[in-house]
């Protein structure tokens, strides 16, 4: 049985899934291991179940012991880990995605409602007593009617907008391509950011934090909103300048602020506590306890994939079953003139699910580098390798997936 470290403690049911795949180490106190911890602790392991809590960089990365094989993150990013460093080692990384998009949905709107309707103020004024009403008593803004910015239309996104539209708001959005008219569901589509921003009268950030979003929010491009706009974070604190949107805030040029996430969590810029109409929560956006048990047991069955995987080249029906699935893939996407290299080499892991093909699901290539970025498939080489890593029901597209960065990077197997 296979040895694993898990840095931060799961719910029971996740434990005991654990248990029975694995010989894991659990951190039965929910300690927060130091680094150098986390490398003790993994001596003897063949993979680590790591948390956003969990700083895995470079040096981390380069003193972890030669077993082990990948990191799972128990996260739907990879902000806390040094994906050049775990390439460079032959480590693999994986995410979990998707299953939390229902819960942080609901939080993206619980910030929007919270940032439009004061209620932080509200909370305070019931917890202190002694308010009086009045006709203009803590009035804030109406949701209906409004336009709803949303900056990254992946699963998220789109299931904000469509709990949005049911709230009478008018959906924009911007994405890295436009969406086919079945998943827009009527949201008017911006392609650049400047455009989209100027038509919010709300804005909710869904996007991935990758260099080019970091600080997409800045005192330049504040200054693109409607004046009394108001800003909501579902997504990452690395997309907002705390200062720009605090200056915005202070001057009334941002409404209000809505934040689930922020940079340097959990310390939260103290600015931000000097400001009535912004309302912070504490990274809530996937904590219910149905989706926290679905992540930790994506986590640990992408470590399990992943581990079977890498000898699953030695069994006899491998190549046939490889070229099987490529046929079908290439068959599939052959409108989009979606051609895919026949792999000449088993030097990487080829986590091609073939096995897992059924009538309910079709495993589809998608290919990306290591370091989690998707590639052309005709530019692969032994010097430039990569891996197939998604899976998609039969009847979604390759281009949808293609619109949603966020989706890339887990070993859904």
């Amino acid at each position: 049985m296979k040895k694993i470290l898990i840095t931060r403690k799961l719910i029971k049911e996740s434990e005991d899934k654990a248990t029975k795949t694995f010989d894991p180490i659990f951190n039965n106190n929910d300690e927060l291991y130091s680094q150098s911890k986390v490398i003790e602790m993994s001596k003897g392991c063949d993979g680590i179940l790591s948390s956003l809590t969990d700083k895995m960089d470079k040096e981390t990365i380069n003193k972890l012991p030669d077993t082990i094989k990948i990191i799972s993150n128990f996260a739907v990013g990879f902000g806390n880990i040094d994906l050049d460093a775990a390439k460079k080692r032959g480590i693999a990384v994986t995410n979990t995605p998707e299953v939390l998009s229902d819960a942080t949905a609901e939080i993206g709107i619980l910030l929007i409602l919270g940032a439009c309707r004061r209620a932080s103020e509200g909370i305070v004024s019931a917890q202190e007593g002694g308010w009086k009403w009045s006709a203009d008593y803590l009035i804030g803004k109406q949701l209906t009617g409004s336009r709803l910015g949303i900056l990254g239309m992946g699963r998220i996104g789109q299931k904000i907008a469509k709990i949005a539209k049911s709230l009478g708001m008018i959906i924009h959005y911007h994405n890295r391509s436009k969406l086919s008219d079945e998943k827009e569901q009527g949201a008017i589509y911006h392609d650049n950011i400047k455009s989209l921003f100027s038509v919010s009268d709300v804005l909710s950030i869904c996007c991935p934090a990758t260099k080019e979003t970091e600080n997409m929010i800045n005192k330049e491009t504040v200054e693109y909103f409607p004046k009394g706009a108001v800003i909501t974070n579902v997504a990452r604190g690395d997309i907002v300048d705390d200062e720009a949107l605090i200056d915005a805030l202070n001057r009334r040029k941002i409404y209000a602020a809505g934040l689930d996430v922020y940079k340097n969590e959990p310390n939260l810029n103290p600015g931000y506590n000097k400001i009535k109409s912004a309302f912070i929560l504490p990274h809530l956006g996937s904590a219910t306890k149905d989706t926290r048990i679905a992540m930790a047991n994506l986590a640990i069955d992408n470590i399990d994939e992943f581990i079977e995987f890498l000898s699953y080249p030695n069994d006899a029906n491998f190549e046939s079953d490889i070229y099987e699935l490529i046929d079908w893939t290439e068959n599939k996407f052959k409108s989009l003139d979606f051609k895919i290299n026949r792999l000449e080499t088993k030097t990487i892991p080829l986590l091609l699910a073939s096995k897992h093909i059924s009538d309910d699901y079709k495993t589809v290539l998608i290919y990306m580098h290591l370091d989690g970025q998707p590639v052309d498939p005709k530019k692969w080489n032994q010097e430039n390798p990569f891996i197939p890593v998604y899976k998609i029901k039969d009847n979604e597209s390759f281009i949808d997936y293609d619109s949603n960065k966020d989706m890339f990077g887990n070993l859904l197997f």
